[in-house]
C-alpha cells in the first residue's frame, strides 16, 4: 500500500494500480487501500474499472468514509457521461457527509455541466461555506457572476488569487483581475 502511495506522488500511476491491487490480494478488507487504488485508475483515466472498485466498496457495510467513494463514484461518472448516475452518488455524498466540500464543488460542475447555473452556484457556494479556502468554488463562483456581470465577481476572483498566487488557478484569478472593471 505504501508503494501505492510512492508511486501516486511520483504520478507513475500504472505502477500505483499495480501496487495497490497486491495490497488488496494480501489483505482484502483494506478499504482505504481500495479507495487509493479508484484513486489511481480516475488519475489514469481508467473510469470504467474506477467505478467497478468504488461500487463494490460502497457495499462494504464496515467501510467507514463511504462519501468519500461516493463522491469518487460520482465524479467517475460524470467523466463517463452518466450524469444522472453521477448525481445521484454526488447527492448521496454531500447525504452522508454534508461538510464534504469536494463533493459540493463536483455538485455545481455537474450543474454547471447541464446548463444550470443556479445550481451550479447554489453547490459552489456550499462548497465555500463549507471550506473558506478552498480555491476552486471561489473561481468558478466568480464566472458565474462574471457572466451576469455581477460586480461581487471581482470579490471572488480576488479571493482565488489570494489563496492561491503561485499556482495556475491563482494566475487566471490574477489575469482576470486585470481586465475586470
Amino acid at each position: 500500500h505504501m508503494l501505492g502511495f510512492i508511486y501516486m506522488g511520483r504520478t507513475d500511476y500504472p505502477k500505483a494500480v499495480d501496487y495497490y491491487r497486491q495490497a488488496l490480494l494480501a489483505r482484502p478488507e483494506f478499504y482505504i487501500c481500495q479507495n487509493n487504488l479508484g484513486t489511481a485508475l480516475m488519475a489514469s483515466g481508467r473510469w470504467e474499472e474506477a467505478v467497478e472498485v468504488y461500487e463494490e466498496l460502497i457495499n462494504k457495510p464496515t467501510y467507514n468514509t463511504p462519501e468519500l467513494a461516493y463522491n469518487n463514484l460520482g465524479w467517475s461518472y460524470f467523466q463517463l457521461g452518466q450524469i444522472e448516475r453521477a448525481n445521484e452518488s454526488l447527492q448521496m455524498a454531500v447525504f452522508l457527509k454534508p461538510q464534504l466540500c469536494l463533493a459540493h464543488q463536483n455538485l455545481g460542475l455537474v450543474q454547471k455541466h447541464q446548463k444550470n447555473e443556479h445550481g451550479a452556484l447554489r453547490y459552489f457556494l456550499k462548497a465555500i461555506k463549507h471550506c473558506p479556502n478552498y480555491v476552486d468554488p471561489h473561481f468558478e463562483v466568480a464566472q458565474i457572476l462574471m457572466a451576469r456581470r455581477d460586480p461581487k465577481a471581482k470579490e471572488y476572483f480576488q479571493r482565488c488569487y489570494e489563496l492561491a498566487s503561485e499556482t495556475l488557478v491563482g494566475d487566471r484569478c490574477r489575469s482576470y483581475l486585470e481586465v475586470y472593471p
